[in-house]
């Protein structure tokens, strides 16, 4: 294991508890992996200025109804949207991310949250680790698709880490 494998930031933006689910099942695995600063935490509970200074942000977040921000997302989104209008702030840079969205094709906007924060964390200079992928409740596969978004994740993660260890 890397030794430089920062703090990972786990988010959950959940309406039902699913999100937050699988960000606890996420914190687990890394613990196993010998991970030690992990942690899940509510988007309820994100910091304006704490966040655009980690270094490792993992996020599993579902999309309400018509491409709307859960409940406990709401601020989070508004705080996106108000520092993308500065077109040439990069705010994220340092930040490695990836994003696991909840969503149901039975929706015009399906996971239109996972998209508008895998875009727009891409804009403000953070560096994607691993690809987005979409749940999709409509056909009853959305933890057969976290489960196959999180095969490759940590492998990603620590190779990430061990090339720019042994670049030091």
């Amino acid at each position: 294991m890397p030794g430089n494998i920062p703090p990972i930031r786990i988010y959950y933006g959940s309406q039902t508890g699913t999100a937050e689910k699988f960000c606890n099942v996420l914190d687990e695995e890394a613990t196993a992996l010998g991970i030690e600063d992990c942690k899940v935490i509510d988007f309820t509970n994100f910091s304006e200025e704490e966040f655009g200074k980690q270094a490792l942000v993992l996020m599993c977040v579902a999309t309400h109804y018509e491409g709307d921000p859960c409940d406990n997302t709401r601020n989070f989104f508004k705080y996106l949207k108000k520092i993308l209008k500065n077109k040439t702030e990069k705010a994220f840079t340092g930040m490695n991310f990836s994003i696991f969205g909840l969503g149901d094709t039975s929706y015009e906007q399906y996971n239109e949250m996972g998209k508008v924060f895998d875009e727009g964390f891409e804009k403000l200079g953070a560096n994607r680790l691993h690809e987005m992928a979409c749940g999709n409740a409509e056909t009853f596969t959305t933890e057969d698709d976290f489960n196959k978004w999180k095969e490759d994740l940590w492998s990603k993660i620590i190779a990430h880490y061990a090339s720019s260890e042994s670049s030091e």
